[in-house]
């Protein structure tokens, strides 16, 4: 029973550790390998082990991002930037993905609202699920007897996986917000809700 209960704890202690140190590695690697793989050819850097490249790579990629974004900043950035911007919209087929990714993340990375987790009445009434918000932007609902009500985009993530799910349009009057940040919104998706915060008073 000892040993059981003790290999528990060890393996409780550790696994948080394992995981997270696998999954920065991954990261590592993935984003890592897009300047690796240049790097690779520097003769002073080939002789180097292909994780240090990649985290040469990746940390470069970090300073680069940093970097387009103080460019941006200026005028002269904000110029080139539009530059190539326009270039991009100039085919159909890119100018769509573009225009969608640009939305995306101005909207997650600038503002409160969009990706703000709240509860909704679902798959039936008296059963709530954790959805995110995905825009502010108010839908008029009509139903069957003709009454009209304002209504919400939301997004119902799937478990395990969070990044796949449904969008859904709710009625505001059904939406229960339970005050939770974003992180905590994501964790309990991701973890099923194994993992959830302490919402007692």
């Amino acid at each position: 029973m000892r040993f059981r209960k003790y290999f528990i704890t060890g393996l409780i202690a550790i696994a948080p550790i394992g995981l997270s140190l696998l999954f920065i590695r991954f990261l590592i690697v993935r984003i890592g390998n897009i300047l690796g793989q240049i790097f690779q050819r520097i003769p002073i850097l080939s002789t180097l082990p292909s994780l240090v490249i990649s985290l040469l790579g990746f940390i470069a990629i970090l300073f680069l991002i940093y970097f387009i974004g103080l460019l941006t900043s200026s005028f002269l950035g904000r110029f080139f930037i539009g530059f190539w911007e326009g270039v991009l919209l100039r085919f159909p087929v890119i100018r769509s993905v573009y225009v969608t990714f640009r939305e995306v993340f101005s909207k997650l990375l600038g503002t409160e609202i969009v990706g703000k987790p709240v509860f909704v009445p679902y798959p039936r009434e008296g059963v709530k699920t954790l959805v995110f918000l995905t825009s502010d932007e108010i839908w008029t609902i009509t139903s069957k007897e003709g009454k009209e009500k304002k209504g919400i985009s939301v997004f119902l993530p799937t478990n395990p996986n969070p990044t796949t799910g449904l969008y859904v349009i709710v009625p505001e009057d059904e939406i229960t917000d339970p005050h939770l940040s974003k992180e905590w919104g994501l964790k309990m998706a991701a973890s099923s809700g194994i993992i959830y915060p302490d919402l007692k008073p």
